[in-house]
């Protein structure tokens, strides 16, 4: 059950933007506490001392001696807003600050970061958190309101209007609620919205309806209902992009992930003049990982991760905000920018295909039965059959992993002899080099997903082909349970605990009219060396 209060707020000005979360005493947090220190800042509070620009409504009190604002304490019923009335134009420009949710199961309800058109709203509590004003909003939200149609207990949302229209939502893989303060970035580029919650991107470029850029004033609001937690907001400060970015400073020219997953490495055109590292100014896209901690070393900046990015993570970006690198008076941070990151990792994904886990050696064979056959109106008119085999020879260090030389013998069907000169296994991939120095993906049983590959059918180095679950019955071999490469002829097969067992096709040439071909093969016998069958992938 949630209640409502209604407030005034005391000056005139305009709402746009707004973040929604749930938060008892405030930390130490540290921070600057000047507004427009240098062209790039709009404002900065670290809430250290009194400051006329700042507006603390209802139950929002300052902590000076910890450096924050509690907008409502952990009781029930309460309500409160912090506004600023430095006015700018809400198009173009980054928000970072701290907050702290400090509650347990059946805590509620949030706080706001907003941009507002119109501060003098009538306010009201509960599930409303104190948000008005003619704007839009991103909620971090820890209370299940069915008045707001909430998807879920916690949950990100763009907002619009009210807590009651989720334009984008998003659920954060861990709890809101926390004792320690988590740094919030929120990016505004012409009506196109980012943030980023803990290190971590919440709404990536999500577009703002009917956007149209006005002159208003940043604020916070955050209400209690019969639900309560504490909700505190720290170190604010506001840059406008386009003056940040003509600010001289070290240029972010490479960002690279250790194999270990867990170190990125940025690198800077310049030495850095400061010391320490603003985790919360940096923020990581493609991944759920978040940084802990970071350090500085020369024209370098190691960001350390709270969990492992994984080797099947490619779209992995970084970006930093103004203020990233701090520690020294009067120096320079890097520009504000972002980047691709080259994920180094060799730590696997999850795996997608069990099954897929064997080991290769020396003598290990498949033999393989397959015929042709041609039709013409339905009628076959010629056929042909025949046996193939392939065979294990003497192993070679490919890229660090043992391969072993493919050995053919028999006839196999025309168009489809393996062009492979080696095959290896390694982390549940079946792999094959046609030059001895460098191997390819055969089969990813690790990810589910190929580029190029094949076997007896090879794709071209740019198709990209999905692993899909489905049954074989051949003259030759029959499976309920294999595994496709390619969705249209030819397709080709691949059994957990064998590895490739054949591929069908069925074509009509443009040139033949009524003529049919159709292509089988299938694996008829295979080795067990050693006594046990231990064949194609070996983690």
């Amino acid at each position: 059950m949630k209640t409502t209060m209604n407030s005034r707020v005391h000056i005139e000005a305009p709402l746009l933007l707004l973040i929604v979360l749930s938060f008892s005493s405030c930390p130490m947090p540290g921070g600057g506490s000047q507004d427009n220190p240098a062209s790039a800042t709009i404002l900065s509070d670290d809430f250290s001392a009194s400051k006329a620009s700042r507006v603390l409504e209802d139950s929002a009190s300052l902590d000076a001696a910890r450096q924050c604002v509690v907008l409502t304490p952990d009781q029930a019923g309460m309500m409160g807003r912090l506004l600023y009335s430095t006015k700018a134009t809400m198009d173009n420009w980054t928000a970072t600050f701290k907050i702290k949710i400090d509650g347990t199961i059946g805590g509620g309800d949030g706080l706001t970061f907003a941009c507002m058109q119109n501060a003098d709203y009538q306010a009201a509590g509960g599930d409303q958190l104190a948000f008005g004003g003619n704007g839009f909003g991103v909620e971090f939200d820890t209370y299940p309101s069915t008045g707001t149609s909430d998807p879920s207990g916690q949950h990100i949302a763009v907002i619009a209007g009210s807590t009651s229209y989720h334009l984008k939502t998003y659920l954060p893989p861990d709890s809101l609620w926390s004792s320690d303060w988590r740094p919030v970035r929120v990016r505004m580029e012409n009506g196109t919205l980012s943030v980023w919650y803990d290190g971590a991107i919440a709404v990536s470029s999500y577009t703002l309806p009917s956007y149209t850029a006005f002159t208003g004033v940043f604020g916070f609001s955050a209400a209690t209902s019969v639900a309560h937690e504490l909700h505190a907001v720290s170190d604010v400060k506001i840059v406008d992009n386009q003056a940040a970015q003509t600010v001289e400073g070290p240029v972010l020219s490479s960002a690279v992930m250790d194999a270990a997953g867990e170190t990125l490495t940025l690198t800077y055109d310049v030495p850095l003049a400061g010391n320490s590292v603003d985790t919360g100014s940096f923020a990581l896209g493609g991944t759920t990982a978040r940084i802990m901690s970071g350090a500085v070393s020369g024209s370098h900046v190691s960001l350390t991760l709270a969990s492992p990015i994984t080797s099947d993570q490619a779209n992995v970006s970084v970006a930093c905000a103004q203020g990233c690198v701090t520690g020294v008076s009067g120096a320079k941070s890097p520009e504000v920018g972002s980047l691709a990151v080259m994920n180094n990792s060799t730590i696997p994904g999850p795996l997608k295909i069990a099954g897929f886990d064997f080991l290769l050696n020396v003598g290990d064979f498949w033999q393989y039965g397959w015929q042709t056959s041609i039709s013409v109106h339905s009628q076959k008119t010629a056929s042909s059959t025949g046996t193939c085999a392939m065979t294990l020879g003497r192993p070679a260090t490919i890229q660090g992993i043992t391969a072993y030389s493919l050995l053919l013998s028999g006839v196999f069907p025309p168009g489809h002899t393996p062009g492979w000169k080696y095959i290896a296994i390694d982390r549940s991939r079946l792999l094959g080099s046609d030059d001895g120095t460098t191997l390819k993906d055969i089969f990813n049983a690790r990810t589910g997903t190929n580029t190029g590959g094949g076997f007896f059918c090879r794709f071209a180095d740019t198709d990209v082909t999905s692993a899909i679950a489905t049954s074989m019955s051949t003259s030759f071999y029959s499976n309920p349970s294999v595994y496709t490469l390619g969705v249209s002829d030819p397709i080709e097969y691949f059994a957990p605990g064998v590895g490739p067992v054949g591929y069908t096709r069925t074509y009509s040439p443009a040139d033949e009219a009524g003529s049919t071909f159709t292509e089988s093969m299938g694996v008829t016998s295979s080795s067990t060396h050693k006594g046990a069958l231990q064949a194609i992938l070996h983690k």
